[in-house]
């Protein structure tokens, strides 16, 4: 069994993405607040296998000191051994690299192993709210600006030589990607690989 930890800022659409991978509703949604609280674990069986996902509190939502909690409960509740993948999840759909994205960021390079940077996946969601003619640049400046400044914090041993992969869904239409094909969607044939 494959297990992915899904981490990012609150509101992202981690717990959609869970749901869009799976093709049910295993996890909580809300357009108005924050739903996941917790560290919460969901295994589900495809037709190639079964997956696992963790599904981790939203950050940036509060003050650092709740981020800071909040990772602190990752770490006491997940086994860095047995996690396969880290998907660090974000919008596409935001125009700009943000201070609180780039707090969230360091914090997460902070508190957890260097090493997930070494097995990390960029899941870039929201993508049916850009437009098709600006997809591709859209994509170059958020996969951009992330990864320079997820080099920026690397040393020896552990070097970041970019993502392993990077999804671009929207996890909110399941239609979305009938008119631009390269993208990823639905995920899950892909995390079983």
């Amino acid at each position: 069994m494959k297990t992915f930890l899904a981490i990012g800022q609150t509101g992202v659409g981690k717990s959609s993405f869970i749901n869009s991978t799976f093709g049910v509703s295993l996890a909580k949604t809300s357009d108005y607040e924050a739903c996941t609280r917790v560290v919460e674990h969901y295994t589900y069986s495809t037709q190639l296998g079964n997956l696992r996902i963790v599904d981790t509190p939203g950050l940036g939502e509060s003050t650092q000191a709740v981020d800071i909690s909040y990772l602190n409960m990752i770490k006491d509740y997940v086994n860095y051994n047995h996690v396969d993948y880290y998907l660090y999840i974000t919008p596409l759909n935001e125009t700009r690299f943000r201070s609180t994205e780039i707090s969230t960021l360091t914090l997460i390079n902070q508190f957890l192993h260097d090493k997930i940077w070494q097995s990390a996946w960029l899941i870039l969601t929201f993508a049916g709210k850009v437009p098709d003619n600006r997809k591709t640049e859209t994509i170059d400046v958020r996969a951009g600006d992330i990864y320079r400044l997820v080099s920026s914090f690397h040393h020896f041993p552990y070097y970041f030589n970019g993502f392993n992969k990077v999804l671009v869904i929207d996890n909110c239409d399941p239609n979305w990607g009938k008119n631009w094909t390269t993208d990823l969607h639905p995920p899950s044939k892909l995390l079983m690989e």
